[in-house]
């Protein structure tokens, strides 16, 4: 309400509009908060909390956006241009440069190389354990991409050393050594990968609970490879039944 007010008496203060659009962007009130951001920037120059902020509202709308892949696409893009202008302002903004890398990621394509430099450059710049482990798991996810398992899995295993709790870590292992289980050369190599993609996917599915479908499924076509075929016949059972 103040914030309000303080428009009301001056339709330029650029710091109410900033202030109002983070106020509105907490409640949930995304739309409002994008058109006060918006104003913000009209009304004055781009400052780093603006940019940060307003860049953060807008993966969140992208991330809502289940339909439109046009709009999302423009969202995700105007969001990039936003790091860019924040990082330019504060280079070593760690939590930004989070953001600017899981953008790039999901644009996907060229923006890959983009997106390898730009995790590197976060395990440089940050001394945060999570966002270490992020980093790392963008790049071995890169490298999976390109079918690149081993030298995935490595960066998955680098995940896992910064944050033992990182859930997508886990799983991406999981899915790495069971990829090149695929092409072992011998049984022994095999079984040896796959025994440890369990593990991988067992601790995924005590991390994060709620992907059970998904993980049991996973867990049941290891069990089956390894040729313990009760065990993967009782889980896909319980699955069946959920």
């Amino acid at each position: 309400e103040q914030l309000t007010q303080a428009i009301k008496l001056d339709p330029g203060l650029v710091e109410a509009y900033r202030d109002r659009a983070v106020a509105r962007q907490t409640l949930g009130k995304t739309e409002l908060a994008r058109q006060d951001f918006e104003k913000a920037r009209a009304n004055g120059e781009d400052d780093f909390y603006l940019l940060k902020q307003f860049s953060i509202l807008l993966k969140t709308l992208a991330d809502t956006v289940k339909t439109d892949g046009t709009s999302r696409a423009k969202l995700i893009d105007e969001c990039s241009k936003l790091c860019e202008k924040g990082l330019k302002l504060r280079p070593h903004n760690t939590a930004l440069l989070v953001l600017q890398t899981e953008i790039q990621f999901q644009l996907g394509g060229n923006n890959l190389v983009k997106a390898r430099s730009s995790a590197q450059r976060l395990l440089e710049e940050t001394i945060d354990r999570q966002q270490k482990s992020y980093a790392f798991v963008v790049l071995g996810l890169i490298e999976q991409r390109q079918r690149k398992e081993e030298m995935a899995a490595d960066f998955f295993r680098k995940a896992i050393f910064s944050n033992d709790k990182n859930f997508a870590a886990y799983l991406n292992l999981g899915i790495s050594l069971q990829n090149q289980a695929v092409t072992a050369p011998n049984q022994s190599a095999q079984n040896a990968m796959l025994k440890n993609a369990l593990t991988a996917f067992q601790m995924a599915l005590k991390l994060q609970p709620s992907a059970a479908e998904s993980l049991l499924e996973k867990i049941a076509k290891v069990q089956a490879d390894l040729k313990n075929f009760a065990d993967a016949i009782e889980i896909y059972s319980g699955v069946i039944r959920q």
